[in-house]
């Protein structure tokens, strides 16, 4: 059940912008939209998002750079 959500939220968060996912949020837009979702895998009475936060994630780019830095290393 929490991989769907993650999977459901990954999906309409990319499509949004920021002020419409917080404008949402705050209306309880997207936990209706969640909750309608999950009720077809389990009957649910109410569906919350306690905590939003931002995630720093590292550029591709960066990340291939730096694998490439510690194989060259390790030889």
């Amino acid at each position: 059940m929490r991989n769907n959500i993650a999977m459901f939220l990954a999906k309409t968060i990319k499509k949004m912008a920021y002020d419409e996912i917080i404008n949402d949020l705050i209306t309880h837009k997207l936990q209706s939209l969640m909750r309608e979702n999950l009720n077809k895998i389990y009957p649910l009475k109410v569906c919350e998002i306690r905590y939003l936060g931002i995630e720093a994630r590292e550029k591709p780019q960066e990340a291939k750079a730096e694998a490439k830095e510690e194989q060259k290393q390790n030889l």
